[in-house]
């Protein structure tokens, strides 16, 4: 593929500075003709940045922000389409509109993007198929232009459209291009490898119309959609050409009844243009939807617009392509709501990868989804994406084996935000691609690299063979810097991963001598430096005691007790932060105190999640004070236990296999119901349990194989009726 085709771009100087008129969107052409009747016809293409495709005037995909974010000297992901439907014999045209996305960020910012080395212009390189023939390529015969509405586009922050610039036959044959130059060859472009990214794309998806209008004295106007998500509004005007309606989205009000911008994401350096569209009239009415940058919101403040004049708003939940494979309902209304909250707050941070927050930093770290490995796979077909991902991982990975805090990257997060509670995404995700799908290939492929993360680990030990380094219990309810010590949570996850890499090595044969080993002799520098005689605990804390009971370290019993006491002492609510919330209910599972971790669950007070649905919450916060992003996954673990416990539908994790699913769920006191589902590799399984005269009514469907068990006793095929 592209065996001939160039990378093009605008003919300008490009500037790496930051200018609010330099960051133009270039719209490329070509016209060509088939003289022959033809049966299939692909098209391939990369943009860097972001790009759109169009043949004949038609878009080739309803797909958006394409292709993925990459570090793009190793790697350029390249999307494939069928156009058969949309060339005819005879004369076509195809089209190309570029903007920025992750390729060039030009304003400043924590992560440093805009120092990073392939910074330049868009530009785009494409192929186009015709009978498994290569009929056009891009190069310096396209015409080009960089009068695009498109005024300014930022991913992060938003754009100015300019409507009076669109002229809607640009991409069409009786568009007459003879007033745009000439793209160039760009000889200099990145040199990763391009490989085709099989992903389904981002989508539009439910549409929402205003749930509350706010009127502003001042004459701005504050509309509600009713749920927070990822997306773009849908807005179309009939006012004066040249008017300049300003947009900014937020994901809260104030007591004021004002967008409420908490302090990192207010961000001085931004200018205030966070999450801020502006859009210049025509005075047509065509309905505008955002293709070079998304928000993360509820609300959207609307400053210039004329309500005399017809208009329409609605916003748009945009995420990837990507389905469900479970569902949950119980009778508590709550703990429903939770449940969709972790789903919404899932879709809205897919974006070829799982990304932090679709607010500010809409960037991949790897701590948040270690995390929430497990419910991503519990409840969503997300083994595509994630492999993509775990590819990013492998050439994010230094020769030394060192990782990022954030994948993929230009080269930030090597210094801060990574280690093994981060770095430990690379082994929990491709182990539970495996054992919900059973694709031992990913896993077993990352066996090389692990044998270079551990290199890596070994050179950070100090005398004791403890690592102090990296990211700590993150996000914890007060915000305690490193109550839990890293020494003893990296020597936990050292024991992990190297569980993870003796599974990868027995799944294909290899030795896996050396992880077994680091087994044994991590357990005894825990047993050494963290635990007492008698197996408690040192550290007096809810993580250190949850991960030792979760990870089979220690006296299971005596840090039982150890465990509860401390959870007693916070008035039965948690008091961890990401690793240990991670923990902490399956090990209250593994005690036998189901009833206490749901108790934590649905307590009310500081810190709990029904304080944030008291805030009026759709997705999970980032953290319990409620202060930044109202829309973060890290949080999520619970509903896998959720479907685990009250479900009860849990693949084996002890087993290490695809091929075993135990169904055993646990009737809680305060609830008269529950039922869900789970898609397996095997087919679906369904369970329903009700209170009825006293008894409890269970029903599991099972599908045709053997490998669902209830109580270790493997069920048969269709319905499997208890009276208990």
């Amino acid at each position: 593929m592209f065996e001939k085709a160039k990378f093009i771009k605008a003919s300008r100087n490009f500037d790496v500075s930051f200018k609010e008129d330099s960051n133009l969107c270039p719209l490329f052409r070509k016209s060509f003709t088939i003289d022959y009747q033809f049966k299939k016809a692909e098209i391939s293409v990369c943009a860097l940045g972001i790009g759109y495709t169009y043949i004949n005037g038609k878009e080739v995909t309803n797909e958006l922000f394409a292709p993925p974010y990459a570090n793009y000297n190793k790697r350029l992901w390249y999307v494939s389409y069928d156009v058969t439907k949309l060339l005819k014999q005879g004369e076509n045209v195809i089209s190309f509109m570029v903007g920025n996305g992750f390729y060039n960020e030009d304003m400043p910012n924590d992560w440093w993007s805009e120092k990073a080395p392939w910074r330049d212009q868009p530009k785009v390189i494409a192929q186009l198929n015709v009978n498994g023939k290569c009929v056009l390529s891009t190069d310096d015969s396209f015409k080009c232009t960089l009068n695009s509405p498109y005024v300014m586009n930022r991913l992060r922050t938003g754009v100015i459209y300019d409507a009076r610039l669109y002229d809607k036959e640009w991409n069409c044959l009786s568009f007459n291009d003879s007033l745009w130059n000439n793209a160039i060859i760009d000889d200099n472009a990145p040199e990763g490898e391009l490989t085709l990214c099989t992903v389904k794309g981002l989508k539009e998806f439910e549409k929402y119309q205003p749930a509350h209008i706010i009127r502003k004295n001042d004459g701005r106007i504050i509309f509600d959609f009713g749920y927070n998500h990822s997306g773009i509004i849908h807005f179309s005007s009939k006012q004066k050409s040249g008017d300049m309606i300003c947009f900014r989205y937020a994901e809260a009000l104030d007591g004021d009844l004002e967008l409420d911008y908490n302090e990192r994401t207010k961000w001085p350096y931004h200018k205030n243009e966070l999450a801020f569209d502006r859009y210049i009239c025509d005075g047509k009415g065509e309905i505008w939807a955002n293709r070079f940058a998304y928000h993360g919101f509820k609300f959207v403040e609307v400053t210039g617009l004329d309500e005399n004049e017809p208009y329409s708003i609605e916003s748009v939940f945009v995420h990837q392509d990507i389905k469900r494979r479970s569902s949950f309902e119980c009778s508590n209304e709550n703990l429903n709501k939770l449940f969709n909250c972790g789903i919404r707050s899932t879709f809205s941070n897919m974006y070829y990868m799982p990304t932090d927050c679709p607010t500010r930093e809409k960037l991949g770290w790897m701590n948040d989804s270690q995390s929430s490995a497990e419910q991503f796979l519990t409840n969503f077909y997300l083994e595509e994406l994630l492999s993509k991902w775990v590819q990013d991982m492998k050439d994010a990975m230094k020769d030394s084996g060192e990782l990022p805090g954030i994948v993929p990257t230009h080269g930030w997060g090597y210094e801060w935000g990574n280690g093994p509670v981060s770095d430990g995404c690379f082994f929990e995700t491709p182990y539970r691609i495996y054992l919900h799908s059973g694709n031992k290939e990913l896993l077993t492929s990352c066996i090389p690299y692990f044998h270079r993360y551990f290199d890596f680990l070994n050179s950070k030990e100090d005398e004791k063979g403890l690592i102090n380094f990296g990211l700590y219990d993150w996000a914890n309810p007060f915000r305690n810097r490193e109550f839990t010590p890293r020494t003893l949570i990296n020597a936990i996850y050292r024991i992990k991963f190297s569980r993870i890499a003796t599974l990868a090595c027995d799944l294909c044969g290899e030795d896996a001598k050396r992880f077994e080993d680091e087994i044994e002799r991590q357990t005894d520098i825990i047993c050494e430096n963290f635990l007492t005689e008698d197996g408690r605990s040192v550290y007096d804390e809810q993580t250190a005691c949850a991960m030792l009971i979760y990870h089979g370290i220690g006296n299971k019993e005596l840090l039982g007790e150890q465990l509860l006491s401390l959870i007693e002492k916070e008035g039965w609510h948690h008091n961890c932060g990401m690793v240990g919330l991670r923990h902490l209910y399956m090990a209250l599972n593994m005690l036998g105190k189901e009833e206490i971790a749901y108790r934590i669950i649905t307590i009310s007070g500081y810190p709990t999640y029904n304080n944030w649905l008291l805030m009026k919450a759709t997705t999970l916060f980032e953290f319990w004070d409620c202060k930044e992003s109202k829309n973060h996954h890290m949080y999520s673990d619970f509903i896998s236990w959720m479907m685990k416990t009250i479900v009860g539908i849990s693949p084996d994790d002890n087993a290490a296999t695809f091929e075993t699913i135990n169904v055993e769920p646990y009737f809680f006191e305060y609830l008269n119901y529950a039922n869900g589902s789970y898609e397996s590799v095997k087919g679906e399984i369904k369970v329903n349990w009700k209170r009825e005269d006293g008894k409890i009514n269970l029903v599991i469907f099972a599908p045709d194989s053997d490998f669902v068990y209830y109580k270790g006793k493997a069920l048969d095929k269709g319905e499997n009726k208890f009276i208990i």
